[in-house]
C-alpha cells in the first residue's frame, strides 16, 4: 500500500493511516524520516526550516508521534479510564525499546530487548 499525504499537515494522517492499517515497521520508518531530524534541536518544529521564515521553530503539536510510540512498538492500548485495564502485544520492531506512562496509581512501565533472536518483555502494571 502507497500513502501519499501533503506536506504538513497531512504527517499525522500519513501516520495514522499507516499505523491503522497494521503497517507498524512503515509507520516507525516514517517517523524516523520525519521526525529524527527534529531530535538535535531539542523541540519539533512547525514544519520544516524555510530560509528567512517567520515560523516558530517549537510547537507541542508536532510531537504526537511520542504519543503513538508505546502503541506502536508494544501494542498498548487503554480499554478504560486511568489506564485500569488495558491490552498488551509486544511486537518486535526494535532491538530493545521501553516506555513509562505516570498514572495516579503508579508508573505504567514496560520494557523489551531482542538478543540472539529470543525477545524478553517485561511489563509493571500498578
Amino acid at each position: 500500500m502507497k500513502v501519499l499525504c501533503r506536506p504538513h499537515s497531512g504527517r499525522l494522517i500519513c501516520l495514522t493511516v499507516r499505523f491503522e492499517c497494521g503497517l507498524r515497521k512503515e509507520a516507525l520508518e516514517y517517523i524516523r524520516r520525519k521526525w529524527e531530524p527534529m531530535l538535535p534541536a531539542g523541540t519539533f518544529w512547525e514544519n520544516y526550516p524555510v530560509p528567512n521564515s517567520e515560523l516558530s521553530c517549537s510547537h507541542a503539536w508536532s510531537a504526537h508521534p511520542i504519543s503513538h510510540l508505546p502503541e506502536l512498538i508494544f501494542v498498548l492500548k487503554q480499554l478504560e479510564a486511568n489506564w485500569k485495564k488495558n491490552r498488551l502485544e509486544p511486537v518486535s520492531l526494535l532491538k530493545h525499546a521501553a516506555f513509562f506512562i505516570p498514572l495516579p496509581q503508579g508508573t505504567l512501565s514496560g520494557k523489551m530487548i531482542e538478543e540472539d533472536c529470543v525477545c524478553s518483555v517485561e511489563f509493571d502494571i500498578p
